[in-house]
Formats: C-alpha cells, sequence, structure tokens
C-alpha cells in the first residue's frame, strides 16, 4: 500500500469519527468533543469581537489558536476539529520523509506512518479538538529540517512550537546536541586534508615543499593533530554555546 493510499484511507477515518462526534454530541450525555474544544471556540469568539481571548476563563494557551479558530465562529464550528486532524494527517506525511531522509526501509517507512495514522489515541485526540497535533507537527519538521542541514527555518519552527505548548522544550538539549556533533564532524572534515604525515607504520613521508613536517609525541599522535583537536573542541563549544 502507497503512502497515498494510507493518507486517503485515514482522512476518511478522521472525517467519519467528526460526523460521529456531531451525533454523540447532539444525542448522548456524554459529549465526544473535548471541554477544551469549547474554550477555543469561546475566545475566538471574543478575539471575533475585538477582544483578548485571555478574557475566558481557563484559556491558557496561544492567542495564535484563538485567531486560528476564528472560522468555528464566522463559518462552521467544526473547522477546528478538521483543522487539528489535517495536523495529525501532515504529521504522518512528516513521519514518512524522516525515514526517507534516514534511509529506512520501505517496510520501516510504512509501519510507522501505519501506526500514527491508525493509533486509536492520535485520531481520538485530534477529532475530539484537542490542538496537540499542532505542535507534533511542528516539532516532526523541526526534525525533518534539520536532517536537511537546515537551522534557521527550523529554529523559528521549534520556537513557535513551544509558543503553542510549552513542553517542546524538553527535547532542547538532544536538538542542541545534535548540532553540536554536525558542525565537529564538519571541522573534522574540513581539517582532514589539510596536512601529510608519515604513518606510524612507517610510510614514506611527502618531501615535498607543500608538506608540513609533523612529529610523534610520546603517546603515539602527531604534534599536528593537537591543534585539530583544539579546533575541533572549540567549534563543539561554540555550538553548545549558540
Amino acid at each position: 500500500m502507497q503512502i497515498k493510499t494510507l493518507l486517503l484511507v485515514s482522512i476518511a477515518l478522521r472525517l467519519a469519527l467528526i460526523g460521529y462526534g456531531e451525533l454523540q454530541d447532539h444525542l448522548l450525555p456524554v459529549k465526544y468533543t473535548d471541554i477544551d474544544y469549547n474554550v477555543f471556540t469561546d475566545a475566538a469568539r471574543y478575539v471575533s469581537q475585538g477582544q483578548s481571548p485571555f478574557l475566558r476563563s481557563t484559556y491558557r494557551y496561544s492567542p495564535l489558536l484563538a485567531y486560528l479558530l476564528l472560522p468555528n465562529v464566522l463559518l462552521c464550528h467544526v473547522w477546528g476539529k478538521l483543522l487539528f486532524a489535517g495536523s495529525d494527517i501532515l504529521a504522518a506525511w512528516q513521519i514518512w520523509r524522516i525515514g526517507q531522509l534516514q534511509q529506512v526501509s520501505q517496510r520501516r517507512c510504512f509501519w510507522s506512518t501505519v501506526l500514527w495514522l491508525y493509533n486509536p489515541f492520535t485520531v481520538t485526540i485530534s477529532t475530539r479538538g484537542s490542538c496537540d497535533s499542532q505542535a507534533t507537527l511542528l516539532l516532526l519538521a523541526v526534525l525533518a529540517l534539520l536532517l536537511q542541514g537546515r537551522r534557521l527555518l527550523p529554529a523559528l519552527l521549534y520556537g513557535l512550537a513551544v509558543h503553542f505548548r510549552v513542553y517542546p522544550i524538553v527535547y532542547a538539549p538532544a536538538i542542541v546536541l545534535y548540532l553540536a556533533h554536525r558542525q565537529l564532524q564538519r571541522q573534522r572534515h574540513d581539517d582532514a586534508g589539510g596536512q601529510v604525515c608519515p604513518g606510524i607504520a612507517g610510510a614514506k613521508a611527502d618531501t615535498t615543499a607543500a608538506a608540513k613536517p609533523c612529529t610523534l609525541d610520546a603517546a603515539g599522535s602527531t604534534s599536528s593533530s593537537r591543534p585539530r583537536q583544539q579546533q575541533a573542541t572549540t567549534a563543539w563549544l561554540l555550538a553548545v554555546l549558540q
């Protein structure tokens, strides 16, 4: 089964659950819709009237969320559920992309996407009107962009994810360590071709004028390797501090 088929079936499933949720809300005393979704809608109503969304008691979310849900008030009250379910679908697509970027086998990419798209928790959370899929989508986009070697855009998206929900801040140390490791690898690659030295086993030294002399210290490493190691360490520390 191709990724497009997986996405189309999951879209149909989420639309069906949103429709079922509307029926349950009208017919049964126990509501399908998350109580926070009503809070979001009320906050959007305040925004539509030119007021602060925080006038709604228990609204402790980003004001951007209230603006995103303005169509709940102006067009249709299920707009937010469609938005969150769509973010859930895009998150699955990002999982597929990350697998491709890491050169994971097609089988693993397939099952990773299936486990997200058809997980009963992820399906019901988004279709009940929870905004957690927004932060999840942003975090997965950050990972995909980092794997592509980008820095500025993932930084902006990560800041937006933390603005939406505070908990993504816990991923900051892992991201910093990844960037530091990547910077260290680049530094080693840049330093790799600069100098020709004899091997410990007695390989001939390059006697041309371009070759730089190097000696072995007591530990058996070349003295010229020390500045490289120091530069690499400095680069790693700078990456961590940045």
